[in-house]
C-alpha cells in the first residue's frame, strides 16, 4: 500500500514536470511567432490559435490530443495568453474548455485569478464595454469560489470595475510605482485563490508569462 502510494505520488510529480516542460516549451516557441504575427496585424483569436498550433507542432505534439493535467495546463496557457493580450472572446472560449471538476488544481477559480491579475488589460478602457456573458462568467466564479464573509468587499470591487472607475488605477504591470499595485494585491487577497489552487509548476510558468507581458 505504501509503495503504491509513493509510486502514485512520484507519477504525479513526473506528470507535473512534463506538463511544466510542455508549457515552457510552448511559451518559448510561441513568443517569436506571436511577435511576428503582431507585426502583420491584430492578434485575433484565430491568429493566436494558429500561432499556438504551430508552436505545438514544433514541439512535436498535438495540442488537443494531450490528456489529463497536461491538456488542462495547455488550455490554461492559451487562456493566459488570450487574457494577457486583451482577447476577451478568446479568454471566454478557453475558459469554457476547463473542466470545473478538474482534480489537478487548475480549476475555474484559477482562471478567475488570471482575470483579476490581468484586469486592467482584460477589461479595456471602460469596464462597461465587456460583454454581459463575460461578466456573468466572472460573477459566477466569484460567487461559487469566494467565502461568504469575503464577498461584500469583492462585490464592491467588481461593481466599481463594471462601471469602469477602477480600470485606470489597475496598471501595476505598466506603472510599478503606481497605486494600482496595492489595489490589485487587495483583489487577489480577497479571492484567496492563488495559494489554494495554483501548484508550484503553474506559478512557475505563469510568472514567466507575466514577465513576458511586462517586457
Amino acid at each position: 500500500m505504501g509503495r503504491a502510494s509513493r509510486r502514485k505520488k512520484n507519477n504525479r510529480s513526473d506528470d507535473d514536470q512534463v506538463s511544466r516542460s510542455v508549457a515552457e516549451q510552448l511559451l518559448r516557441d510561441a513568443g517569436p511567432l506571436i511577435a511576428d504575427q503582431e507585426r502583420k496585424g491584430p492578434l485575433t483569436i484565430e491568429a493566436l490559435q494558429a500561432v499556438l498550433d504551430e508552436a505545438a507542432e514544433r514541439y512535436n505534439m498535438e495540442l488537443y490530443s494531450v490528456e489529463g493535467a497536461q491538456r488542462t495546463r495547455c488550455i490554461r496557457l492559451l487562456a493566459d495568453l488570450c487574457s494577457s493580450f486583451g482577447d476577451r472572446a478568446g479568454f471566454s472560449h478557453f475558459y469554457d474548455q476547463i473542466d470545473p471538476d478538474s482534480a489537478d488544481g487548475l480549476t475555474p477559480a484559477a482562471l478567475m485569478s488570471i482575470a483579476a491579475s490581468n484586469l486592467d488589460r482584460w477589461l479595456g478602457p471602460d469596464g462597461r464595454e465587456v460583454p454581459d456573458h463575460v461578466w456573468e462568467s466572472f460573477d459566477k466564479l466569484w460567487s461559487t469560489n469566494v467565502d461568504e464573509k469575503d464577498r461584500p468587499a469583492g462585490d464592491a470591487v467588481i461593481a466599481h470595475a463594471r462601471e469602469g472607475s477602477l480600470v485606470p488605477n489597475l496598471s501595476p504591470l505598466h506603472h510599478p510605482a503606481g497605486g494600482g499595485e496595492d489595489l490589485l494585491l487587495t483583489i487577489l487577497a480577497v479571492t484567496g485563490l492563488l495559494s489554494a489552487v495554483w501548484s508550484a509548476s503553474t506559478n512557475e510558468y505563469h510568472n514567466e508569462l507575466l514577465l513576458r507581458v511586462m517586457r
